[in-house]
């Protein structure tokens, strides 16, 4: 394995001690940040304790491969692309998520619609983070796997990762309703209108709820509602002998 010179530093906003109050992020009020071919990302959180960002791929581009000493989180809204896997490159789609371990190679070539895809990081900032371009295997980094979760499109409330790193879940609702937050810190809304913690969310904005990880009421005002709910917890060891965590995607639209 070997570092990249020069390592890239991607920017991104001020680093911010992780609050404690809840706060609505607006897509169209954080800078947008070019990429090389054509990608773009904007940084929605980047605090001391959690990276949320947004990233467009375009049709045909490529993401080369890399990796970072944290582990990842991407969750696919739109669109496809192939990425590299224990078994090699294999489709993502929107309904899917990436969990991606410490030190673990990815590699990314967006489908003829392009993809876009929130990621998660659970440390900060993000102006500290280095890359390393490289297609050789970094030791200690786990093997990627592909799984799909098997639940039912009728299921309201899914599960799809909850491991040592994340705990994900999104939420589909055909009709308004109202639910509870179960200590998620971040309430991304994809399509639809909710109300918590005394903010209205439409869709495209983020909610950070704070690190505490309190168990706020959720409600949604519109028909097909779609929510994704992430947070990030203790990133697992990324020590060349203990490092054990594989990389999974996972279907939760199946």
């Amino acid at each position: 394995w070997k570092w990249a010179q020069g390592c890239p530093r991607l920017p991104s906003a001020s680093p911010l001690d992780a609050r404690s109050m809840a706060r609505l992020i607006c897509p169209e009020e954080v800078p947008r940040h070019e990429w090389c071919g054509g990608m773009w990302y904007k940084n929605f959180v980047d605090d001391l304790h959690a990276v949320v960002g947004l990233c467009w791929q375009p049709a045909g581009s490529e993401h080369e491969a890399h990796w970072h000493d944290a582990p990842e989180l991407y969750v696919v809204l739109e669109g496809s692309a192939k990425t590299l896997t224990e078994d090699g490159m294999v489709e993502i789609r929107a309904g899917q998520s990436l969990e991606i371990p410490g030190r673990a190679i990815h590699n990314t070539i967006a489908g003829p619609d392009g993809m876009l895809f929130l990621f998660f990081f659970p440390d900060g900032p993000q102006e500290t983070r280095c890359y390393c371009w490289t297609h050789d295997k970094c030791p200690g980094a786990g093997s990627p796997c592909v799984r799909g979760c098997g639940e039912s499109k009728r299921t309201k409330r899914k599960a799809i990762v909850d491991g040592e790193t994340w705990r994900q879940e999104v939420v589909t609702l055909p009709r308004p309703g109202a639910m509870l937050t179960k200590g998620h810190r971040f309430v991304y809304v994809h399509t639809g209108e909710v109300v918590v913690a005394g903010i209205t969310a439409t869709a495209g904005q983020l909610v950070d709820l704070g690190s505490h990880g309190d168990n706020k009421l959720l409600k949604t005002k519109q028909d097909d509602t779609s929510l994704v709910f992430c947070t990030p917890l203790q990133s697992p060891s990324t020590d060349s002998e203990t490092s054990s965590v594989t990389s999974e995607k996972i279907d939760y639209l199946n």
